[in-house]
Order: C-alpha cells, then structure tokens, then sequence
C-alpha cells in the first residue's frame, strides 16, 4: 500500500510539473513543433538516468523508485501526448517538423537517460 501511495504523489508531482511547462512554453500558436512535450520528456529522461544510476549505487533507498521513478518520472514524461502530437503533424503535412519531432525525441530520450546514468556513474568512481 506504501507504494502505491508514493506513485501517487510522485506522479502528481510529475503531472503537474508538466501541467506548467506546458503553460510556459505552449504559449504561441504560431509554432508546428510540439515544444512543451519534447522538452518535458527529454528532462523527464535525464531524470530518469540519473535516478537509475543512484539507485543502482545504492545512494537512494530501493523504495525511492515508487516515488521518483515510477510516479515522478511517468507523470512528467507522456507518451500519449507525444502520439498524439505526432499524428496532429502528419494530418497537418508538417513533414519536417515530425521527423524532427520523433527522431529527436527517441535519440535524445536515449542519449539524456544513457547521460544521467553515466554522469551518476563517473559522480560516484569520483567520491
């Protein structure tokens, strides 16, 4: 049950962490490519690597991931958005700005998450 209750506020944490990054930089109609969410889930990525890496050196409690990855973490990042948005770009025949959109999105997912658990990984032969 302690669980579950620690997905449920880190997910509203992340949730409404997205709620005002949205807010911030969905703030013109005049832009095609889907900022707010593209930044949200490649910083929802680097956390996620960098929350890997301490609990995988033992520097946050194995409990911790309720909270910060599963919770946290899947509340701020948001894959529906992302497919959604996708779609939106294909039926509006903004060709460019979705491959822009979806390779940079998994390359950089990639990369921010590999960079969190790397910097985590050279913080930690350092102390």
């Amino acid at each position: 049950m302690k669980e579950i209750m620690f997905v449920f506020l880190g997910s509203g944490m992340g949730g409404t962490l997205r709620y005002f990054i949205s807010k911030w930089l969905n703030n013109t109609e005049t832009i095609k490519f889907p900022l707010a969410t593209f930044f949200t889930n490649i910083v929802a990525c680097f956390l996620l690597g960098l929350l890997v890496g301490l609990l995988n050196n033992k520097y946050l409690p194995e409990s911790s991931k309720f909270l910060w990855i599963t919770g946290f973490c899947g509340g701020l990042s948001t894959f529906s958005t992302f497919s959604y948005e996708t779609l939106e770009l294909l039926e509006f025949k903004h060709y460019f700005e979705l491959g822009l959109y979806t390779g940079l999105s998994f390359i950089l997912g990639v990369m921010f998450t590999y960079g969190g658990i790397y910097l985590v990984s050279k913080w930690t032969k350092l102390s």
